[in-house]
């Protein structure tokens, strides 16, 4: 039914479900959807097609980001940060060289974030680790999460104990844990103190990396948090870890 759905973004969604679901099944129908009417679902049908493996509609995203139209590069960056394949980092490290919108920089360190081969971009974004603009800051210690260098793994560390940011102490030891280093419980559990229930959320992801025996006092707690999403991301994880199989 997807040439029938008038609503584009029900049919964007039902593209993304599709490729999720049928993997390389689900090409023919994406490569007939990038001659659709509507320019947004043929942006969707090439982006699904370049996660799951076509290089050339990935090229297209990629070359996208040394264009001189600001939105294009945003809409570029941000497309690459769904697809989370190898291949762009070098780009998207030059486009953060000399990148002057936050929107684009922002998008290009998600983007960063899920790309397997992120370890190139690693001094560059260690030193947007000390970026003036605290979401930029915020951004690239997540994107360093993943990189096992010691460089890196100092840096992380430096972050965590200097910060009065929950949220950067959180990205921070989310770094060191994947990095091999030992966990603090006490940071998830001081993040789940905060106000915003993204925060506590994230503090609660955090938790994965812990044991269940340090998990599970603060699962315990947030099973009874005020806010739906928070309760239902300690629900989830908690049958994830203590359900029987």
């Amino acid at each position: 039914e997807l040439k029938l759905i008038a609503q584009n973004k029900i049919r964007e969604k039902a593209l993304e479900a599709l490729a999720a679901m049928r993997g390389e099944k689900a090409a023919g129908l994406l490569l007939k959807m990038k001659n659709d009417d509507f320019g947004p679902i043929r942006d969707a049908a090439a982006r699904e097609l370049a996660r799951l493996g076509h290089r050339e509609e990935f090229s297209q995203f990629a070359e996208a980001l040394s264009s001189e139209d600001e939105a294009l590069r945003y809409e570029s960056a941000s497309a690459l940060s769904r697809i989370c394949s190898a291949g762009a980092a070098p780009r998207l490290t030059a486009l953060l060289e000399g990148e002057k919108s936050t929107r684009v920089r922002i998008a290009a360190l998600d983007a960063l974030n899920c790309d397997p081969e992120k370890k190139a971009a690693a001094p560059q974004l260690l030193k947007l680790a000390d970026d003036a603009n605290p979401a930029i800051r915020f951004k690239a210690v997540a994107a360093l999460a993943g990189i096992k260098d010691e460089q890196v793994k100092a840096k992380l560390a430096a972050i965590g104990a200097e910060t009065t940011d929950i949220r950067l102490k959180l990205a921070a030891q989310k770094g060191l844990l994947l990095a091999g280093a030992k966990g603090e419980v006490g940071v998830p559990e001081r993040g789940y103190e905060a106000i915003s229930p993204e925060v506590r959320i994230e503090a609660l992801e955090l938790l994965e990396n812990f044991s269940p025996e340090e998990a599970r006092p603060l699962l315990t707690r947030a099973i009874e948090d005020e806010n739906v999403r928070v309760k239902l991301t300690a629900a989830l994880q908690i049958i994830k870890r203590f359900s029987k199989k």
